[in-house]
């Protein structure tokens, strides 16, 4: 059993919460204090709502099937949220400076 709180362990290291900050403080010039407002009540809005919604499906679905909703239901929204915010600066980069005939400005600017 303590195998398997290992994993659990290592995983949770793998997937926190600052991974996503370091991608807010890249994409985000104005309103970033909101953003890692959000980014920062994420661990807390889960924690909260992950042990009912748990509890629920495993009383209605059987554990099995509780454990495999639970797992879909963040990694979509999750792979959603990082297709829709992980970019390249340096292409947004690139593109400002084409479209601005080659002057020097930085992404934040354009």
């Amino acid at each position: 059993m303590a195998g398997l709180w290992s994993v659990y362990a290592v995983v949770s290291l793998l997937v926190k919460y600052t991974a996503w900050m370091s991608v807010i403080v890249h994409a985000f010039q104005k309103g970033r204090s909101l953003a890692l407002a959000i980014v920062l009540c994420g661990p807390a809005a889960g924690s909260a709502l992950a042990p009912p919604l748990a509890q629920i499906l495993i009383d209605g679905y059987g554990w099995r099937t509780a454990y495999v909703a639970l797992g879909i239901g963040w990694m979509v929204p999750t792979w959603f949220l990082a297709l829709l915010s992980i970019r390249d600066v340096r292409l947004v980069e690139r593109n400002c400076r084409v479209v601005n005939n080659g002057r020097r400005l930085t992404a934040g600017r354009a």
